[in-house]
């Protein structure tokens, strides 16, 4: 049995966050907290989606299932985001010019930024 040969809590986490991740495929059906990166999988109907709470017993942080932040109060999805790009968009087209410069793409994967 797997469970006792990881010889602690840390092996244990990373060994249900990688199942929960393979287990998926990759098809964006999991959400990772960004407090502690603990792995959940998203509700599957939309109706449900919205507020969870992180499964890590440390954390409990809220997170909106649908946008994979932090709970943005008083806020819907849709507002969360319109503001957060008001926020950022001109960090976002320096980063884009940078990706261009350095010749950057995006993992067809995770879709983070990776050098080649």
């Amino acid at each position: 049995n797997v469970e006792y040969a990881l010889t602690n809590e840390t092996e244990l986490e990373e060994y249900d966050r990688m199942l929960i991740m393979a287990s998926t495929n990759g098809n964006n059906e999991t959400i990772a907290c960004p407090l502690c990166n603990a792995v959940m999988l998203k509700p599957r109907d939309l109706d449900d989606q919205g507020l969870m709470q992180c499964i890590n017993e440390n954390c409990k942080c809220d997170l909106c299932s649908s946008c994979g932040v932090l709970w943005h109060t008083n806020m819907n999805c849709e507002e969360y985001q319109i503001e957060i790009r008001s926020k950022t968009s001109g960090a976002d087209e320096e980063f884009n010019k940078l990706t261009k410069l350095k010749k950057w793409c995006k993992c067809p994967n995770c879709g983070l930024v990776v050098e080649r």
